[in-house]
């Protein structure tokens, strides 16, 4: 019976099963239950069509419990998820985002920097604005100054006539010190 196609549906009808369980534990705010069930899945069903929305979500229930190390492993099984689906590919660019706040947030400024980068070739409008501006000035802190020059170009791309010159006194600054 294993092998016939009602074996199959068997185990599609459990693997469901099993990913709605993570995410009903999700939905009570048992993020740490939820999240290891989620990777849980992922490892058992690597060939699921669930299997990336289950890597996605560990991820995204690491980070509501506080657990940053293992949201950053999981969102990094996340971007290496072979993929040509648009919704997954769209998900990879918020998970770059989070990865960025994440690696700021542990102290990571050359990994959020470079985070904040990689997002914002991606991105358009606001949060691509609010991601270079925010690599600008983690370059600058870091001392990276090329990196934080060529983040200033590209923030002058989509910038106001004010906004800069507010960059140009960031640049002055940076050859100041």
């Amino acid at each position: 019976i294993a092998s016939s196609p009602v074996g199959k549906e068997i185990r599609d009808n459990l693997s469901k099963v099993n990913f709605l369980k993570a995410d009903t534990l999700s939905k009570g705010g048992k993020y740490t239950d939820a999240a290891k069930s989620f990777e849980a899945f992922a490892k058992a069903h690597p060939t699921s069509p669930q299997a990336f929305s289950a890597l996605f979500n560990a991820g995204v229930n690491y980070e509501k419990d506080g657990n940053a190390s293992d949201a950053i492993r999981l969102y990094e099984h996340v971007l290496n998820y072979p993929t040509n689906d648009k919704s997954q590919i769209a998900l990879k660019q918020d998970v770059r985002n989070s990865l960025a706040e994440l690696y700021k947030k542990m102290g990571n400024l050359e990994r959020a920097a470079a985070a904040y980068d990689q997002f914002a070739r991606g991105a358009t409008g606001p949060k691509a604005k609010a991601a270079i501006n925010n690599a600008s000035i983690l370059w600058m802190a870091l001392g990276r100054n090329q990196k934080a020059m060529a983040a200033y170009d590209a923030l002058d791309k989509v910038s106001t006539e004010k906004e800069k010159t507010e960059h140009l006194y960031d640049r002055a600054e940076m050859y100041y010190k």
